[in-house]
């Protein structure tokens, strides 16, 4: 190896010369020193020589140089000294007090030389690391082993080896996947690597906590598990894909350690495709599954769509590049972790208390019997408090659940809470923009802009009510295109209600709730649809009757067990076409029934709705017998009407 070299610092043990002995002791002291100079650098250029024998003659010759130059520097001194001294009877000491000057002076002269012909020298030629020094002295080398990289070794000591320190990373000259996309349904890849450093590599990892898997998977030489004897060449694994892996696009990082423990690093890419079935699909965008969305708030939406028949569905996060899985913290308008309720499974995440960073989401559902979905949902978000795409939380003290979401004109796009809630918008309605912000907030009793209707106009809320305002944070309410909007509302079990069911919006140039053309009551999710092209507050109310123009009362005659539904059947709570029904009555009209002879049988009220079951008991709770019945309908307003009914057992 080519080094170039420089000296830093010599130290040389001090050399005191005794002057009581004269000139001629002097010389003799001078000459020793040259002497050894010369045998400690023949040493070492010996010891060089059986490294390089051709540079022997050339180390020899200019040893001999340094030689002669020494002897005629001590000849150029000696002709400055005279060669005898002859003190006058007026001055005693002057000759003896000359040459002991004269003789300090070529002592100090002399040392000048050696320290630059002989210690000096061996100096400037000093040897590459790796070659044994004898010295006295401490030496610092200085050197480049490569165009990019400098090392230091020091000695202060005889006999020690000046040694390479390597400071430079590995360097990995190509990095292969085979296949380069996999499926997570037990397939296995290899990894190649090609790696080069001037000392050695030492170990190489994978750093598989991305995948769940160890984060620090070893390689060898051939790709089995015990081959440790990798050097500086091609290192392999073999990377079995399990079904528990989430099925997505891995950027895996890789990490080489040489000899003197410096790490060099790249990553690598991996495609794994999902092939397994899972009970859950986790909603994070809406309806369209999209991983690394960028969320913010104290109570994030993650909406689950689940198979039938699971009874509870269990949320868990981690930091996307590994750890430990954690329970998702619930929001205030969550009622547990896991959830148990559904059939809108999922809960409202705080992710307040987590840094920004990148998560896995997973939900893991459970069956009846407890058993769990061997393949959970998954699904990568971006907490970016600063830069967010979905902006979500609660606020107590108003009583409010606002969500909010960017949307452009590129791309059909929903934003959906939990409750399902939820706006669908395609591009055509939003032309003349790219982009804008829009809102959906959530009252748990109606707004102070849109108060509740009176009973005089024949509209209910259902349950605790339904109340949503749609915005555009950009200050418009209309929109170039129809949207869908959906909100929930809670099935209180009575039969009518649903059917009663209808969307409204609050007029606020009328004052007044105006019905929603075309709205469709999903029973089976319990929501309500409707197309609309304005945003303001919009609520889910019951439209009951005002009179009793539509009055019905069915089945009559009332079979209960001859074997035919459509007969009639035994009365069940909640159960639609159970029981007698009367329809077509506004709220909180009266029924009175009794027998053809006047006595009282049984007394009802319409609580809810436009209609109410009668069990076929009395008012003591026994069946009634077969027979004629009269009943008796008194609307609030006093409307009455008469009819006869048949029950056959």
């Amino acid at each position: 190896m080519n080094l170039s070299k420089s000296p830093k610092s010599i130290g040389q043990d001090a050399v005191v010369t005794p002057l009581k002995y004269g000139v001629n002791a002097s010389n003799r002291i001078e000459e020793s020193i040259t002497q050894e100079l010369i045998t400690q650098e023949l040493k070492t250029q010996e010891l060089k020589t059986h490294a390089e024998p051709e540079s022997f003659s050339v180390m020899r010759t200019n040893l001999s140089s340094r030689h002669q130059d020494k002897l005629d520097a001590r000849a150029e001194l000696d002709a400055l000294i005279p060669k005898k001294a002859h003190a006058g009877p007026d001055q005693p000491g002057r000759a003896a007090g000359g040459i002991r000057f004269f003789s300090l002076t070529k002592l100090l002269m002399l040392f000048m030389i050696a320290f630059s012909f002989g210690l000096g020298g061996s100096a400037f030629a000093s040897p590459p690391p790796g070659t044994w020094i004898t010295n006295t002295a401490q030496i610092d080398y200085s050197y480049s082993p490569t165009a990019a990289s400098t090392g230091r070794a020091y000695s202060n000591s005889a006999d020690t080896q000046v040694m390479f320190n390597d400071t430079e990373p590995p360097i990995f000259i190509s990095s292969t996947i085979n296949p380069i996309v996999a499926t997570n349904g037990g397939c296995t890849v290899r990894i190649t690597l090609n790696i080069f450093d001037t000392s050695g590599v030492r170990d190489a990892y994978l750093r598989l906590g991305v995948m769940d898997m160890y984060d620090t998977t070893s390689t060898y030489d051939n790709g089995l598990a015990g081959d440790t004897t990798a050097s500086d060449s091609l290192w392999n694994a073999l990377v079995y894909i399990s079904p528990m892996t989430l099925g997505d696009t891995y950027r895996i990082r890789v990490t080489a350690y040489d000899n003197f423990g410096n790490i060099g690093e790249t990553y690598i890419t991996l495609q794994v495709i999902d092939t397994s079935s899972s009970w859950t699909t986790i909603r994070s965008l809406g309806w369209n599954l999209i991983n690394d969305v960028r969320v913010a708030g104290n109570a994030l939406s993650i909406l689950v769509d689940a198979v039938d028949e699971i009874s509870q569905v269990y949320f868990e996060y981690r930091n996307w590049s590994g750890g430990n899985w954690m329970p998702c913290a619930v929001g205030s308008w969550s009622d547990h972790n896991p959830d148990t309720t559904g059939p809108n499974w999922g809960i409202y995440w705080n992710m307040d208390y987590l840094p920004d960073d990148t998560y896995l989401i997973k939900a893991t559902a459970y069956d009846s019997g407890g058993v769990s979905d061997l393949s959970p949902g998954f699904l990568r978000v971006v907490k970016d408090s600063k830069d967010s795409w979905i902006n979500e939380w609660t606020d107590t003290n108003e009583g409010i659940h606002v969500r909010r979401q960017l949307f452009n004109n590129l791309l059909s796009d929903t934003t959906i809470v939990i409750d399902k809630t939820s706006l669908s918008v395609e591009p055509s309605a939003l032309a003349g923009v790219d982009s804008v912000w829009l809102r959906v907030t959530s009252y748990n009793t109606p707004p102070p802009d849109a108060p509740i209707p009176s009973e005089n106009t024949g509209l209910f809320k259902q349950g605790d009510g339904s109340f949503r305002r749609f915005e555009r944070e950009d200050g418009a309410t209309t929109f170039t295109d129809s949207i869908l909007i959906s909100l929930p509302y809670i099935d209180e079990g009575r039969v009518g209600d649903e059917e009663a069911l209808s969307l409204y919006y609050y007029d606020t140039t009328l004052g007044e709730w105006v019905k929603v053309p075309d709205a469709r009551v999903d029973k089976d999710n319990d929501r309500i649809w409707a197309n609309i092209n304005h945003f303001t507050v919009f609520g889910a109310f019951r439209a009951v009757p005002l009179n009793l123009s539509g009055f019905t009362v069915y089945p009559n005659p009332f079979k209960p067990n001859d074997g035919d539904p459509t007969t009639g059947a035994d009365y069940i709570p909640g159960a639609a076409n159970t029981g007698i029904t009367f329809e077509g009555l506004p709220i909180y009209s009266m029924i009175r029934i009794y027998t053809p002879l006047g006595a009282s049988v049984r007394d009802l009220i319409v609580s809810s709705g436009n209609l109410v079951q009668w069990d076929a008991k009395n008012n003591r709770g026994d069946r009634v017998a077969s027979g004629v019945y009269i009943f008796i309908v008194t609307t609030p307003s006093g409307e009455k009407i008469t009819g006869k009914m048949v029950i056959i057992r």
